[in-house]
């Protein structure tokens, strides 16, 4: 096996490179949500991401590379530059494409 490989059961992950979160902001974090290029982290990955749209309580996600996720996983997006908190906010999947 190679860094990166997961094993699990077919029927229990997903693989994709769009995501559309059901999002909460955490109220700590100074900055406003603007689109740009984040980062979003599930389990022990975490992929580079654009937020392609973001709606009152959901947040569009394209991924830069495929991430293995369950559909009870909790994703946070991380802002890697701030200069103190780097956790924007957590979600969960709604929908994938």
């Amino acid at each position: 096996m190679e860094r990166g490989f997961f094993i699990c059961a077919t029927e229990d992950c997903e693989v994709s490179t769009k995501l559309i979160l059901s999002f909460e902001k955490n109220k700590f974090y100074p900055g406003e949500l603007q689109v740009g290029v984040f980062h979003v982290t599930t389990g022990m990955q975490t992929v580079p991401a654009k937020i392609a749209d973001m709606k009152e309580n959901t947040i569009a996600l394209e991924l830069e590379k495929q991430i293995v996720y369950t559909k009870d996983d909790t994703f946070l997006l991380l802002d890697l530059n701030a200069k103190k908190l780097h956790v924007i906010g957590k979600g969960k999947t709604i929908k994938t494409s």
